[in-house]
């Protein structure tokens, strides 16, 4: 397949550069042969670009930096003559920081409106949420470029979408890949802000072990602990959330984490948990696996789901209700329907060239 890589963003912006590389990596993963990015300043120069690249590419991935993420969304849908209707998940979680003035009335009608039959690559915080669109055999991936909501979409979304429009040998490949650098950043980020973390020997540690490439950094960031109390009375939510704290605890280190057993759930699949704890409480995430699904590849999925956690941690932990994670989110282990849209893209951006040339 042919792709393109667009950036519209701050050349000098180590927060872009970083966020790029991960896009970069991941492309790579499954399009060895592709040319790095093309960077802009200006929207009309990118879209125009933009265009002209969709007459011959069959992927299109354009990064935007923040400050210009929304309007340049804007911009895009309005060349494409897509309308932009509201995502409700994204609505909901954002009406209750409208409600406490976390975030202004502009920022969540901007925030909450994707092009309509999209893919939406949720962010933790909901915004500057990617999607993707995809058109007579043509996709448009449309993605935030600064690192932390660069990876949240990257390893959240990004490379399940790709792993359903490759062939399977080339999905596994990548997918193998993908566990790696999602522990390389992960650790990136630890020591970004010199935290050290203990793991309970229950479940994971061999696997992170296996697909860590550099055992160096992960030993730098990482202790696997085998000492931590047995409990029988305590609900399994309960004993998962005690053992990351006492492990926590016991190692003297700034995180306790536990990747528990895997348990039936009553339409015959399996579910684990995952647990993070730190002096300010503990995250705890229940992570579903599909009907049929092996327990050490729900196993693989909640490393995933911490590594995801451990590369945004800044230093607190949401202490809260048990979260649990949406099982369309364990990308591969479900199918995604493609939508299409009513027109090419090609066809639909023929006209922006003189349009944005002589707006």
């Amino acid at each position: 397949m042919d792709i393109k890589l667009f950036s519209l963003c701050d050349k000098d912006s180590e927060s872009a550069q970083n966020g790029m590389k991960l896009i970069a990596e991941c492309v790579g993963d499954f399009f060895p042969e592709y040319d790095d990015f093309e960077m802009f300043s200006s929207q009309k120069r990118m879209l125009v670009a933009v265009s002209q690249s969709l007459r011959a590419a069959d992927i299109v991935v354009i990064a935007v930096q923040g400050n210009m993420y929304n309007a340049t969304k804007r911009m895009l849908c309005a060349a494409l003559d897509i309308k932009l209707k509201r995502d409700e998940e994204v609505a909901v979680d954002l009406a209750k920081a409208l409600a406490k003035d976390k975030i202004k009335a502009s920022t969540f009608d901007s925030n909450s409106k994707f092009p309509d039959s999209a893919e939406v690559f949720y962010t933790r915080s909901l915004l500057n949420c990617g999607f993707a669109l995809a058109s007579g055999g043509q996709h448009i991936i449309f993605l935030p470029v600064d690192s932390e909501q660069t990876a949240e979409v990257v390893f959240g979304s990004m490379y399940d979408y790709f792993g359903e429009i490759v062939e399977p040998d080339v999905r596994e490949k990548a997918m193998r890949a993908r566990h790696g650098r999602l522990i390389a950043t992960a650790c990136a980020n630890l020591k970004k802000y010199s935290f050290k973390a203990a793991m309970a020997n229950i479940n994971g540690t061999k696997q992170i072990t296996q697909f860590a490439g550099d055992l160096e950094t992960l030993r730098s960031c990482f202790t696997f602990e085998n000492e931590y109390t047995k409990r029988d009375s305590d609900s399994v939510e309960e004993y998962i959330s005690a053992t990351a704290r006492e492990v926590m605890e016991n190692t003297n280190t700034d995180l306790g984490i536990v990747i528990s057993n895997t348990y039936p759930s009553d339409d015959t699949s399996l579910f684990a948990y995952v647990a993070v704890a730190d002096p300010c409480g503990t995250r705890l995430v229940k992570v579903p696996g599909e009907k049929g699904e092996a327990a050490d590849e729900l196993i693989s999925a909640c490393i995933d789901k911490l590594m995801l956690i451990l590369a945004e941690y800044n230093g607190a932990t949401d202490n809260g209700e048990v979260e649990e994670d949406d099982p369309e989110d364990a990308k591969l282990r479900r199918d995604i329907t493609l939508l299409t849209v009513a027109v090419t893209f090609a066809s639909a951006l023929i006209g922006i060239i003189l349009a944005l040339i002589f707006k």
